[in-house]
């Protein structure tokens, strides 16, 4: 190999390289990015107490009667996202669970609808039989 082809070589590895981590290294959920509007106020007994920042949530799906939210979690030094899972019933019937990493998944045993979360974005690579993706970054359980 003459030194022209490996110096060509090496920048082409040096380029997909960084291509690859720059596309790793955005936590970037285009959810909670957008500007609030009214329908992602939620619902008065969730906005209390249960450690995600309220201002922060954003609807982004129903499911079988569950209103799934996405949320920033109050005061934390990392990018924790909070998902949130809402059932209009009566009792009201919720659960949420935050985390910096790749996936939050959880269950709203009430309702029997499971949803996982995907920092990076749903791709067909996540979709699991059974499963289905209603936004960019959050599949349920069919």
């Amino acid at each position: 190999m003459n030194r022209d082809v490996r110096r060509r070589a090496a920048v082409a590895v040096t380029i997909a390289a960084s291509m690859l981590l720059a596309g790793c290294a955005s936590d970037s959920v285009p959810a909670l990015e957008r500007t609030a509007t009214a329908a992602d106020a939620l619902p008065a007994g969730l906005v209390a107490g249960n450690g995600f920042d309220p201002e922060t949530a954003r609807h982004v799906a129903s499911h079988r009667g569950v209103e799934i939210y996405l949320a920033k979690k109050l005061s934390e030094k990392f990018d924790v996202v909070c998902l949130i899972l809402y059932q209009d019933t009566v009792p009201a019937t919720w659960a949420s669970s935050c985390g910096a990493g790749e996936r939050i998944a959880l269950t709203l045993d009430r309702a029997n609808v499971a949803a996982e979360f995907i920092r990076h974005g749903v791709t067909s690579g996540d979709l699991r039989p059974g499963w289905t993706k209603l936004s960019d970054n959050v599949l349920v359980q069919d």
